[in-house]
């Protein structure tokens, strides 16, 4: 008795233009079958004459096949442009048999019925203390590779709620230079770069397994879409972070294991977390290794990131208390991208420097972009030693930035199966301003 011992295709998604696969039969020799390939839900067979998909069956759409003294047969088939399902079907003739004495191996292989678009773009969740980020998208089928390099102006808002500058925490960066002459440069290496990437996924809790509310490693969900092991733990509901019975913010929180079930999955965290039944997490994959587990994307960068800042400077509005005596209050032509606090110092013509000099509150007044940058004339900034300033003198403000430039160059070894963003964590590099009021 002949047998089929496997039918061997590549069965990963294809994408939208024509492509080709080449499927592989492996028996016994003498082995005898045919091989039939249909777009599921339509009447179209795949002609192995022509190498076309047609309508209505014949003896053309069928491969007969008798091997010989190989143990091997293989064959290609190309599959037209657009989307659809096909199913290849091998069918043993009299004599022959597959595993357990059965006639018939099928396959299954989807082709993208349209192309996807992949977005990198800074995110944040200090949304109103930044004008509207800029992207760079790449829009292609699954099998095709980008090179998506860009450079990122990211602005501080010009509001008077979120116009209080932008601080560049220096944790991540291999080298900076930071001077109130020239500004900010700064280069985060590679490896620590790809890292402040992520993308992000909300998923619903049917149940903690413990009980609602209660500290738990265990939770289900309806399914497994968009989520990975190594996904951190960002928020258990809403805007809440990681925490336990008694109020404790638990930190870090992953996904340490994930379980198929009964019409649902078992998530498994590193950590006990006070979760709570029928609320939505919010989880983060980072890196991309983490990435890549994730979306099925290799996103690669050549080099790491450079950055820059321009040097933020501000002009005295009015004489010192209006008449040109001492104050701790310096009235400006406009505050955007000063923050308060007593973190940031300034230097100018007559500033006196002598003992500690921070600005400790900002009166905001910032250019209205939606009205063609009006102001209202009535930004200040209270500092803590008094000066005598005129009208006209120009300030430099040393350590926070109204904006920056990310230039970077990065390469992704084919698109997602849907539209996807690959977010940066401006958090992990920026700390935004305040009033100090």
């Amino acid at each position: 008795m002949s047998r089929i011992t496997n039918l061997l295709m590549d069965t990963s998604l294809m994408g939208v233009g024509a492509e080709s696969r080449v499927f592989t039969v492996k028996g016994k020799p003498g082995s005898e079958f045919i091989v039939i390939v249909v777009e599921d839900g339509t009447l179209k067979y795949y002609n192995f004459e022509t190498d076309l998909f047609e309508l209505g069956h014949t003896s053309k759409n069928n491969l007969k096949v008798k091997m010989s003294n190989s143990s091997l047969y293989r064959h290609t088939i190309n599959f037209p442009s657009g989307g659809g399902t096909y199913v290849v079907k091998l069918v043993t003739e009299e004599g022959t048999f597959v595993k357990k004495n059965k006639k018939v191996i099928s396959k299954n292989i989807e082709k993208q019925s349209s192309t996807s678009t992949l977005t990198l773009k800074p995110a944040t969740i200090n949304t109103s203390n930044y004008q509207t980020f800029p992207t760079v998208a790449s829009t292609g089928s699954v099998n095709e590779g980008a090179n998506l390099s860009s450079s990122f102006l990211v602005n501080n808002a010009s509001t008077d709620a979120g116009g209080f500058g932008l601080k560049i925490n220096t944790a991540n960066f291999a080298k900076f230079n930071s001077d109130p002459k020239y500004g900010f440069e700064g280069a985060i290496l590679k490896k620590v770069f790809e890292n402040l990437w992520y993308v992000q996924s909300t998923k619903d809790i049917i149940l903690n397994i413990n009980g609602d509310g209660l500290d738990s490693r265990y939770v289900t969900a309806a399914n497994a879409d968009g989520i990975s092991v190594g996904m951190e733990l960002f928020y258990i509901k809403a805007t809440t972070t990681p925490i336990n019975e008694a109020g404790q913010a638990v930190q870090p929180v992953y996904i340490t294991n994930i379980t198929e079930g009964l019409g649902e999955v078992i998530i498994e965290f590193n950590q006990d977390v006070a979760f709570e039944n029928g609320e939505t997490m919010t989880l983060r994959a980072y890196g991309s290794t983490n990435i890549y587990l994730n979306t099925g994307i290799l996103m690669q960068f050549k080099d790491g990131c450079y950055i820059n800042a321009p040097t933020l400077t501000k002009t005295v509005r009015a004489d010192s208390d209006g008449d040109y005596t001492p104050s701790t209050t310096i009235t400006l032509t406009d505050t955007h991208g000063i923050s308060g606090g007593n973190t940031i110092s300034y230097t100018g013509f007559n500033v006196d420097n002598s003992s500690g000099n921070h600005v400790s509150v900002v009166t905001p007044d910032c250019p209205d972009l939606t009205s063609s940058g009006a102001l209202d004339n009535d930004g200040a900034i209270t500092v803590q030693l008094t000066q005598t300033l005129s009208k006209g003198t120009l300030l430099t403000f040393d350590g926070v930035y109204n904006q920056f430039t990310m230039k970077f160059n990065a390469t992704i070894d084919k698109h997602p199966e849907s539209n996807t963003d690959i977010l940066f964590d401006l958090d992990k590099i920026i700390t935004v301003g305040v009033s100090g009021s």
